[in-house]
């Protein structure tokens, strides 16, 4: 089926662009560019079917191999069996955006209930005092807002752990702070 498919598709293709470029008759050239079109448009088309194939399987909920019926996965239904880190590298960035980001993403793993299995990181490399203070400052009421339950209409479970380290010296900026990071966390 998608063989024959391949073959009218790419077919049609060049049958329309045949009549395009040979309207006034068809050079060497043409012949080239032609010939070089059909190849081109057929590797085109391969992934062209096999992308609507699969979009009307996923549409059809049916698994792609078997082509039986498959029960559609509920959020929720896997369960975690290890911890994961979720890393945040800031430096000299606004600290409200951050620290925001930050709530949002903790609020938002405690409504599914299994916030317990992450930890939220953030990784400061930050230089400039004042912005230093705003996030010593906006951590620390993050900080009370999580011993308090962060925000009063989620109430499923528990909260991610919240932890904050800041380096003196910002070596490779966001990435050096990212592997410095992984290479402790092992």
């Amino acid at each position: 089926m998608i063989a024959s498919a391949w073959v009218a598709t790419t077919g049609l293709g060049l049958a329309l662009m045949v009549a395009i470029v040979g309207s006034e008759g068809i050079t060497p050239l043409e012949v080239l560019i032609l010939s070089l079109f059909g190849v081109s448009f057929g590797w085109i088309v391969i992934p062209f079917w096999t992308s609507l194939i699969g979009f009307a399987l996923q549409l059809s909920g049916r698994d792609p191999l078997s082509l039986r019926l498959v029960d559609a996965v509920r959020p929720g239904a896997g369960s975690l069996r290890s911890r994961v880190a979720l890393v945040m590298p800031a430096h000299n960035e606004d600290p409200k955006r951050v620290m925001a980001g930050l709530a949002a993403m903790a609020a938002s793993l405690a409504e599914t209930g299994r916030a317990h299995h992450f930890a939220i990181h953030l990784l400061s490399d930050t230089t400039d005092p004042a912005i230093r203070a705003a996030e010593d400052s906006l951590w620390a009421g993050l900080q009370e807002r999580y011993a308090t339950g962060l925000s009063s209409n989620v109430s499923r479970g528990p909260w991610p752990a919240l932890h904050f380290r800041r380096r003196e010296f910002n070596e490779g900026r966001k990435a050096g702070n990212i592997a410095e990071f992984c290479d402790r966390w092992r």
